[in-house]
């Protein structure tokens, strides 16, 4: 059975999904039930914004297409202060693809403070800060039209498995729709090749035994005796 924080948490969290969803939907009459009247908005290009009708116009104002924006919650967090006030904490991943521009990508962290009032939890302070200098999540497709966004700085290794590729996280394991060469090509530079069948997070080896490598978490991977030496340079150029 559930717990009353837990009920909380996920009743709250809920409310704050569909809350983000009719921002880039421009519907305004969820603000109304979900913001305080007199909430207080920083960060980017909504800093001084006060009360939910000024957030109202400023989201009927914000030329987005909202089919062509799309928008994935990481570590969504949820801390119960006490009896009336709740922080939440998250990232967003935010794709922008517009008709005539280049299709960009780009990082949000967000916290908001909820305050109970007349037994009703409603968002009394928003922030929103740009992610710089941290790494953002890269699209990947899953199975059954899944989208999955993985930062790459927390991806162990990427195997290739009939046609599809299986990620190894510390976020978890996800089974992906792409080949291993296209996920190859969406990743940064640490990320080597290794074996036709496997891409290594070079941050994650734990030390190169002959013809395997042995990752942090005790996992072998297998190196092909030809390439061995080349893989051993390629591997001392990045972590030295």
């Amino acid at each position: 059975m559930k717990s009353e924080k837990t009920e909380l948490k996920e009743k709250l969290e809920k409310r704050f999904n569909c809350l983000l969803k009719d921002v880039f939907n421009r519907d305004t009459g969820g603000l109304y039930e979900i913001c305080s009247p007199d909430i207080h908005i920083f960060g980017t290009n909504m800093r001084g914004i006060v009360g939910v009708e000024q957030v109202a116009f400023y989201m009927r104002e914000k030329k987005l297409d909202e089919e062509n924006v799309h928008i994935c919650l990481n570590n969504l967090k949820t801390q119960i202060l006490s009896s009336h006030f709740c922080l939440m904490t998250c990232g967003a991943s935010i794709e922008t693809d517009f008709s005539g521009k280049t299709p960009e990508s780009y990082f949000l962290w967000i916290s908001c403070l909820w305050k109970k009032e007349m037994d009703c939890w409603k968002i009394q302070y928003l922030h929103l800060s740009h992610g710089q200098g941290v790494e953002i999540g890269i699209k990947f497709h899953g199975c059954m039209e899944q989208e999955y966004w993985l930062y790459p700085d927390r991806i162990l290794y990427i195997e290739a498995r009939n046609m599809k590729s299986e990620v190894h996280s510390q976020d978890g394991f996800f089974i992906l729709q792409e080949q291993l060469g296209a996920c190859e090509k969406k990743l940064p530079g640490y990320f080597m090749r290794i074996h036709r069948s496997y891409l290594v997070n070079v941050y994650f080896i734990r030390k190169v035994e002959k013809y395997r490598l042995r990752m942090i978490t005790g996992e072998s991977i297998p190196i092909p005796e030809k390439r061995y030496q080349q893989i051993l340079s390629e591997i001392m150029a990045h972590i030295v």
